[in-house]
């Protein structure tokens, strides 16, 4: 039995992996500047379900619950890693609730056989707790 998730198609083996995990695993279409695939683990970290977040949509209205200090590094790091292939992030993200929590972010840069970047893969992590100690 097969589930959709975002436009992926999991196997519920794969499923049960996302779903159990404390990462969250995403694709994001760097051409469509939208998400193809979020985990539901999304709403155990941040607070919104995959649903909300695909709604999101574009890099830009994600970046919208970046926090303001944190933006500058983010885009400065996520062009770094289009130039090398892949890249790790730390930034606040405002939870559901309003408040920020730290996320580690772990991802490549997709390419096609031309070398242009068509998806962003990757995991996000919730280090919060690791920042407070």
């Amino acid at each position: 039995m097969d589930e959709n998730v975002g436009n992926y198609d999991l196997s519920l083996r794969d499923k049960q992996a996302t779903d159990n995990s404390l990462d969250v695993a995403y694709r994001r279409n760097l051409q469509a500047d939208n998400l193809d695939f979020m985990s539901p683990v999304i709403e155990k970290i941040a607070g919104y379900s995959v649903q909300e977040m695909i709604a999101m949509g574009s890099i830009g209205k994600s970046c919208d619950l970046i926090h303001p200090d944190d933006l500058p590094l983010v885009n400065v790091g996520f062009s770094h890693a289009v130039d090398i292939g892949f890249g790790t992030i730390e930034y606040r993200f405002k939870h559901k609730d309003g408040k920020y929590r730290w996320f580690a972010d772990h991802f490549m840069i997709i390419r096609d056989q031309n070398g242009k970047p068509l998806f962003s893969e990757g995991i996000m992590r919730d280090i919060t707790e690791i920042k407070k100690a």
